[in-house]
């Protein structure tokens, strides 16, 4: 359906009001300026944060810090911060990246707050 992001129930703890959109086997590089490392392991989309989960060490990014979501070819997905370049590769990239651009323009988004009670809405005719 247009507008919602599927919820999943995963195998890790997440914690209370966290949900999960994604959880799946991935296979990674990510680089930073001081190191790049490469792994196995699971890819974790919730309503907060993208999770890299591995046995070797994994990564959070929160929402706020994803600067660029690309996709690279047919095979993979690159997620872009302002210190981190992480290069996924998965089954179903095209699916990935739109999940991940979906949620990314869903938890940033600017939310105005409501004009105050004494302006009026409507110019004067």
């Amino acid at each position: 359906m247009a507008g919602r992001l599927p919820v999943l129930a995963t195998p890790i703890d997440l914690p209370d009001g966290e949900v999960c959109h994604d959880y799946r086997e991935i296979s990674f590089i990510e680089a930073t300026a001081a190191a790049r490392h490469s792994g196995v392991g699971y890819l974790a989309v919730t309503c907060k944060r993208v999770m890299v989960l591995s046995p070797h060490g994994g990564s959070a990014t929160r929402w706020h810090d994803i600067r660029h979501v690309q996709l690279q070819s047919d095979r993979a997905v690159q997620i872009i911060t302002a210190t981190t370049n992480l290069l996924v590769y998965c089954d179903e990239p095209q699916y990935v990246a739109t999940l991940i651009i979906g949620a990314l323009r869903r938890y940033t988004q600017h939310i105005p707050s409501s004009p105050p009670s004494n302006k009026r809405l409507v110019p004067n005719v």
